[in-house]
């Protein structure tokens, strides 16, 4: 039997690695991007959920923040089947940041990562990861919008049919060439190859998952029948509100998924409506 203490120094190891000065976005390391969205949006205690994509207060949800996610959820993923443990063992990950002001000197940024497992258990850095904001501080949301101008918000993923692992490009996309992906991906040539290797090898319907990585929407298509007339299932995630303990507490936003079988054209049709944001049109279409 798997021992969960090998999965001990998991946090230890996001938390030095998402602070280090080997993640660097555009403009800073993280620990200025954490620095300047706190002194802009007067927040100094920031999580980040690391599956989900949610940065908590919402006023501090920006891309740059959530940029290496893909990178840790694929950690996940590996030390705990390479330890024993089956797929999604881990279902919770957060990353909670404290930003402090020191004087005369820059801010520094406390981290606290937390796991939780699917019967409940907690994992956390036993000591605390600290590191300081080097750069001077920026408009974080002033070059998000800037960026928005190129419509470069679109992250994407594939799954291979006979591969266990998800494949997450690291490239930022516009809405063309989502498009683009999409029209040239073999779709009618994975179908047919699904026919022909063992089914045993088989880990995954061809598909490609999009995300909105400035509002966490994802859509994604599942290519489904005969190599020459497939159609899809098409799978949409977003963010809605949830009440906790029957709204006593509030609400807290979570990931929510529906899904839905389309004609070819169909989909296609509701893949341009997420590209322009319509998210209504896609719920309507979805019931």
């Amino acid at each position: 039997m798997p021992s969960t203490k090998r999965l001990n120094g998991l946090p230890t190891s996001i938390g030095h690695s998402y602070l280090s000065t080997l993640k660097y976005f555009h403009k800073g390391y993280m620990a200025d991007w954490l620095n300047s969205v706190a002194l802009q949006t007067k927040q100094f205690e920031i999580e980040i959920d690391i599956f989900s994509d949610i940065v908590t207060p919402n006023n501090c949800q920006i891309k740059a923040l959530i940029a290496w996610n893909d990178e840790f959820r694929e950690l996940i993923k590996k030390v705990t089947e390479k330890e024993g443990f089956e797929e999604n063992f881990i279902r919770e990950a957060i990353m909670k940041f404290q930003i402090r002001s020191r004087k005369g000197q820059n801010n520094i940024i406390k981290c606290e990562v937390l796991l939780k497992d699917k019967n409940g258990k907690l994992y956390s850095n036993k000591n605390p990861i600290e590191e300081q904001a080097y750069e001077t501080p920026f408009k974080p949301f002033g070059l998000l919008n800037r960026q928005k101008k190129t419509h470069m918000n679109y992250k994407y993923s594939i799954c291979h049919i006979d591969k266990s692992e998800i494949e997450y490009k690291n490239d930022i996309i516009d809405k063309e060439q989502v498009l683009e992906i999409v029209k040239n991906y073999p779709w009618s040539e994975e179908l047919k190859r699904m026919k022909e290797i063992d089914e045993s090898k088989i880990c995954y319907s061809p598909s490609l998952d999009f995300k909105n990585i400035d509002d966490n929407h994802s859509l994604c298509l599942t290519a489904e029948g005969e190599p020459l007339n497939y159609s899809f299932s098409v799978w949409y995630n977003r963010p809605i509100k949830k009440k906790v303990l029957f709204g006593l507490m509030g609400e807290k936003e979570k990931l929510d998924v529906i899904d839905k079988h389309f004609e070819k054209e169909k989909a296609i049709e509701l893949l341009e409506r997420f590209l322009a944001k319509e998210y209504k049109s896609i719920e309507q279409q979805m019931k």
